[in-house]
């Protein structure tokens, strides 16, 4: 954002992106909050929808209408309709982020003396390559630390399998209830209404499924649970009656409704049809730590909204592992492909029985994957199967923006690394200054830890996604040799 017109220039933006926490700005912004104080997406939804802080990247989501997905600097655009000087003028003020001298400053032949400049550069090139602890000295902004703890798979570690008729002795007013804390709470509530809703006419689920190509021999479809609609009062009376209704907000089962002054479930916006309950494991038990939702007749407002797949867990208590990754995959397979929706993940062949070749684990969203889980597949082969779109392509690979008077511009790192070193060059050429800010995505972020992780490219003529290239019979061109 330099010009050598103005002799104090703001910082780049991953200055504001990496020094300033979202939580702050979110707060600063005023976005509505639940009864519980959790901040909520700000766009127009039926309801409060509690959006998602991911720690890692210092960006937040909601998982609702997936539109609300952004950076430090993104809320502050969106804050501001869209103008990005504004937002940054509105950062600065607000987090008390000064502007810095401008090296390049020249104005009717009056120009910085070298000392000047030297101490310009000097400044800038301190704020480009700070880190975010440094940041926060610096410029005096509260930062909240970026250290990743990342998860150990233990396979010696024993694995307690809980049945059905057995959960029933941990259920509220036990005492075994009485003494487990929210995670054991959390993990029998979620278990309970999952095994609800496997005891329901599951046919429809599988009709939703062979439209979609999915082989139903499938045998992680026997996992996928479905109830349709007019039983959500069924299962709103059957939850209440046997949990707290605290327990049940608490784990975002059910949510109170001032318009009606009742409790209803979370989901109940959903109208028409039924739900598929995709449910995330527990690493050392079979029970439940969170699901995604998804609507199998989703009405046109919340496809408008993105809304493909509803994220359905408290992940302040237990952040739910990506469907597909249990125990008994991380002991038994070596290569596991990644997929953005479940659908995608079921379209991979050679998973179907217990003669898989290879694992899958589908997230919720280029986004849905918790950095921490990526220390569960140390010394596993990933391949990155991501939707072909924009989106898909730079999580997966990763993105570098450049920054200058000209504006901002995207580069897929690999993909488009010739057309991001011509712009640098002509920029170069042109005398305009520029800073570029690097974002990693999923293959260096498993590169990181020595982890193996090929990106899966292909032909959008195929399909875009894997369910849709499997739809369109090109399953086995994409597949070939892929192990």
């Amino acid at each position: 954002m330099s010009n050598k017109n103005f002799k104090y220039i703001y910082p780049v933006p991953h200055t504001y992106n990496e020094s300033i926490d979202i939580t702050d700005v979110l707060i600063k912004i005023g976005v509505p909050l639940d009864k519980r104080n959790n901040l909520c997406c700000p766009n127009n939804h039926e309801g409060l929808h509690k959006l998602k802080i991911h720690n890692d990247t210092n960006r937040c989501h909601c998982h609702n209408c997936g539109d609300f997905n952004k950076s430090v600097v993104d809320v502050a655009v969106w804050y501001k309709k869209g103008n990005f000087i504004e937002a940054i003028k509105w950062l600065s003020e607000e987090f008390g982020i000064s502007k810095v001298l401008n090296p390049d400053y020249e104005n009717n032949g009056i120009k910085l003396t070298e000392e000047q400049k030297a101490f310009a550069n000097a400044a800038l090139h301190k704020i480009q390559i700070s880190k975010p602890c440094e940041l926060n000295e610096a410029l005096k902004v509260k930062t909240k630390s970026m250290e990743i703890k990342y998860m150990d798979f233990d396979s010696n570690k024993a694995f307690t399998k809980i049945n059905i008729d057995d959960l029933n002795k941990y259920l509220p007013y036990s005492k075994l209830w009485e003494k487990m804390n929210d995670e054991q709470k959390l993990k029998v509530v979620y278990s309970y209404f999952y095994n609800y809703t496997l005891k329901e006419n599951q046919k429809p689920k599988l009709m939703y499924y062979k439209k979609r190509s999915i082989d139903l021999k499938n045998q992680w479809l026997n996992k996928i649970s479905y109830i349709k609609t007019d039983k959500f009062e069924d299962l709103l009376i059957e939850l209440t009656n046997i949990f707290p209704l605290d327990i049940l907000e608490k784990v975002g089962l059910i949510k109170y409704k001032e318009d009606k002054k009742e409790y209803k479930l979370s989901f109940d916006y959903i109208k028409k049809g039924g739900v598929l309950i995709v449910p995330s494991f527990s690493l050392y038990d079979n029970l439940c730590t969170g699901f995604m939702l998804r609507p199998t007749h989703p009405e046109q407002w919340m496809i408008d909204k993105h809304m493909k797949e509803i994220q359905l867990s408290n992940t302040k208590i237990v952040y739910p592992l990506p469907f597909g990754v249990t125990n008994e995959t991380l002991k038994g397979f070596d290569t596991f492909c990644l997929t953005e929706g479940h659908p995608d993940g079921l379209s991979i062949p050679g998973n179907t029985n217990d003669n898989d070749k290879v694992a899958f684990m589908s997230i919720a969203g280029v986004n849905g994957l918790n950095t921490e889980h990526i220390g569960l597949f140390k010394n596993k082969k990933i391949l990155l199967y991501l939707d072909q779109d924009d989106a898909g392509l730079k999580s997966a690979f990763g993105y570098k923006e450049i920054n200058s008077s000209e504006g901002r511009e995207i580069f897929i790192n690999e993909i488009q690394e010739d057309e991001y070193n011509l712009t640098c060059k002509r920029l170069t050429l042109n005398k305009i200054n520029f800073n570029t800010v690097n974002y990693e995505g999923l293959k260096s972020k498993f590169n990181k830890l020595h982890i193996e992780c090929v990106n899966k490219v292909w032909d959008k003529k195929f399909g875009s996604d894997l369910n849709e290239v499997r739809i369109n019979g090109n399953i086995s061109l994409i597949f070939k040799n892929s192990y």
